[in-house]
């Protein structure tokens, strides 16, 4: 027996990132469902399953394209101003290729995301050429917070950080990073939690 995937009554989908799919009901890609079907149990319902915004591409590693930048910026001006003997449109190439390759990888980093809230667990699944699968069962979390840099206030989107008792009392954390929407996705977690994980 399957995990139940449809959208349905029992179901919420308003808060996927990203397209509607093609079978109908908005929600992930299919590529994106698959990465995490395989560790549902028969009967699992699916409330939240989303990946990170596609500011996570560019936000991911803002620092390093900031850095590109400023460099590019630099070889136009050693170029007009003839310092030194640069040829800025090589420069410029090669950095448009290292931020081209920056963000392609982290595009792909993305597709391999999958952070999963049912009536049973909360789960992030990541890896590109390895699958890494983080769960929690719902009685487990002690704590959600929402924590939201400058730069992720600034584009609407929210790291969400679960806060776990492990087996004999060990804690732990793991994280949804930059998720659109992140208050709303908070409040469907709590509610969640509160109707499901507790005394279970």
């Amino acid at each position: 027996m399957r995990a139940r995937l449809q959208p349905d009554s029992e179901m919420r989908w308003p808060l996927a990132a990203d397209a509607p799919l093609g079978g109908g009901g908005p929600g992930m890609s299919s590529i994106a469902i698959a990465s995490f079907a395989g560790v549902l149990e028969p009967g699992e319902v699916v409330i939240i399953a989303t990946r990170p915004s596609v500011w996570f591409i560019v936000l991911k590693r803002l620092g390093s394209l900031l850095a590109v930048l400023a460099f590019s910026v630099l070889a136009i001006y050693v170029d007009v101003m003839d310092v030194f003997d640069v040829s800025a449109p090589v420069i410029l190439t090669a950095n448009a290729l290292a931020a081209g390759l920056t963000m392609g990888w982290f595009a792909i980093d993305r597709s391999c995301r999958a952070y999963v809230l049912t009536d049973r667990r909360v789960l992030r699944v990541s890896g590109v050429f390895r699958q890494v699968v983080i769960e929690a069962p719902l009685r487990h979390v002690q704590t959600v917070t929402l924590y939201r840099s400058i730069r992720e206030r600034g584009t609407g989107v929210g790291t969400i950080v679960f806060s776990t008792a492990g087996v004999g009392g060990a804690a732990g954390e793991f994280s949804w990073f930059m998720v659109d929407r992140p208050h709303d996705r908070i409040g469907v977690i709590r509610e969640t939690i509160g109707k499901y994980g507790r005394g279970t």
